[in-house]
């Protein structure tokens, strides 16, 4: 009877210190964290990617790039076009697909290519890697990342 309550008692205390413990090196500290390109690319743009992490988990996403007025490219609806027109892909199509990734697997190593969409996939991977290692620190300030693009 002993050996009942004991169990009845321990495993919860067991679950809950299993599942709410996450390797410290892996934990993910509160706040906002950004990874920016070091240089601009060929076309006039540097990415930056910015993650707002709360209670451990990736909340949102955002991944844009400036020139060197500061027009966000994704206002640049002419340049959007102008994109799709060449590709044949929608831009915002692929980015999103690389911020669900991002939020849903957790993981910016375990991003997968998206054929269509290798030019963002060069850029994207490193900057969330290198955002997640941020928040990983707890470093606030930017990074400043040099990509396979530049």
């Amino acid at each position: 009877m002993r050996k009942k309550y004991f169990l009845a008692a321990f495993l919860p205390v067991l679950f809950l210190f299993c599942s709410c413990s996450r390797d410290a090196q892996t934990a993910l500290k509160d706040g906002y964290y950004t990874a920016e390109q070091a240089f601009y690319d060929e076309t006039g743009w540097k990415y930056f990617l910015t993650i707002y992490v709360h209670n451990n988990r990736i909340v949102t996403v955002e991944y844009n790039a400036k020139n060197s007025n500061g027009l966000l490219q994704s206002w640049d609806m002419a340049h959007l076009r102008e994109i799709k027109a060449k590709s044949g892909v929608s831009p915002v199509r692929q980015r999103q697909k690389y911020i669900d990734a991002l939020v849903l697997g957790q993981d910016a190593a375990a991003i997968a290519l998206i054929p269509e969409s290798a030019q963002v996939y060069a850029v994207f991977k490193p900057l969330a890697e290198a955002a997640m290692a941020q928040a990983r620190e707890g470093r606030k300030e930017p990074t400043l990342v040099v990509t396979h693009e530049e």
